[in-house]
This record gives structure tokens, sequence and C-alpha cells, in this order.
């Protein structure tokens, strides 16, 4: 339910903002903070959204009756989306925990016109889980990017839990390659999970504590290739 004290703001960015949202998918929506009104944009499935919001002080922190422009900003999240080379895949992660602040300095249509720019830049970045493209493992794309030309044939799959074999969040993903005895190499990983899993040929022959992606990968670039993995140590 909208708070009286924001809603001739949240009224104003329907109006002059709702038009360049809706070309990019998004839809208004907002948050109540212990000092503040947070205006945030997603789609209304809750598959996209904007790394940028609109905050006005509230009533407790505010010179005026009602949420002003005047002491409005705008928050900026740091976020990164990258293509896993021509694999069709992406990885998106937050860079940063610190949000960049911007004042709002301008008035009236200069003012809607450059929020309306800033969000247009930001870009959509994806809220779903349901995207069949997204690498949510940074650890798999991170060695994505340090092996794809050192492994001919290298490729990424998903592969099911088999102990929660029809959990769609459950799955595993990996790069998978042919090694040189022709065997089917999986190395997985899941989101923030601690555990890098080896699989040889459908089978599990370790489970490996997270390790620097520099080291896998160099296990990984010796094991495709058949030498020594003597002098690497995985692990924490």
């Amino acid at each position: 339910m909208e708070h009286q004290f924001i809603r001739n703001r949240l009224e104003e960015i329907r109006t002059r903002l709702g038009p360049g949202l809706a070309k990019l998918g998004l839809d208004i929506g907002f948050n109540t903070r212990r000092d503040s009104y947070e205006v945030f944009f997603e789609s209304r499935e809750r598959k996209i959204f904007s790394p940028l919001t609109i905050n006005f002080p509230n009533e407790s922190q505010s010179s005026f009756q009602e949420a002003s422009w005047s002491e409005a900003w705008l928050v900026k999240e740091k976020w990164r989306k990258k293509k896993l080379g021509d694999t069709g895949w992406w990885n998106q992660r937050k860079l940063d925990e610190e949000e960049e602040l911007i004042p709002v300095s301008l008035e009236g249509p200069q003012m809607f016109g450059w929020i309306g720019r800033m969000l247009l830049t930001a870009k959509p970045l994806s809220h779903s889980r349901e995207d069949p493209a997204r690498m949510y493992s940074d650890l798999v794309a991170d060695m994505y990017w340090k092996i794809s030309g050192e492994i001919s044939g290298l490729s990424i799959s998903r592969i099911p839990d088999d102990e929660l074999p029809d959990d769609r969040e459950a799955e595993f993903e990996a790069l998978t390659f042919i090694d040189h005895e022709g065997r089917r190499i999986h190395v997985c990983h899941r989101g923030a999970d601690g555990v890098v899993r080896l699989l040889i040929d459908g089978e599990i022959v370790a489970k490996i504590g997270f390790t620097q992606t520099a080291t896998l990968a160099e296990y990984v670039i010796r094991m495709s290739s058949g030498r020594s993995l003597d002098g690497i140590k995985l692990g924490r």
C-alpha cells in the first residue's frame, strides 16, 4: 500500500518515467526502509530488475510535509553481466557491496530526462532462476574464462543432483570435455556450494573443497591432457 507521504512522487514517476520503463519491461514498486522510501523497478513477473533505485527520506528525516525531489537520491548497484564465449551462456554477479549514491540535482523535465537515461544505461538484469542460459556458479564461469582456450571441445552442461533429480534449483553447472582417454569429464559446482564434484563418465570420483580458481583450472587442464597432477594441492 502506498504511503501518503510518497504518493505524489510515485504518481509523477509513473507518469513521467512509465513509458520508458515499459519499453525496458519494467514496472514500479516501493519499499519502506528504516529512514527512507525506496522506489525500485522490476518486471511484474520478477524476471528482470534495474540496479538503479530512487530514494526519499521518510517523514522523520525530511524537512517537508511530503517526499521532495530536492532531498532525493539515486542508488546504483554495481553489477557485471558477461558472456561465456560463444556457448550461449552468460554470468551475472554483483561486483561490490558498496553502492553508488547519486544526489538528484536537476528539476522538472530535465530531471526526469536524466533519470530516464540513467535507467536506460543501467540496463535490466536477470531476476529469475528459470533462465536456461544463465550461469549461476561464479566459480564455473571464472574457470571457463581461464581455460576455454586450453581444452578442445570444452562446453557447459547442467547436471541433475541424483538425490534431487526433479529439483531444477538443485542442478549443478559443469564444465564438460572429453579427456585424453576418451572419458567424459564433468567439473560440477552449484551456486555458493563449498564443494566441487568431479564426474568421470557419469560417476562421482571426487569431491573437492572449494579452492582457488587458478589452481583448480590448472588441475583440469592437466587432467584433460594426461599430464602429471603432481604438485597440485586442492581443497581449503
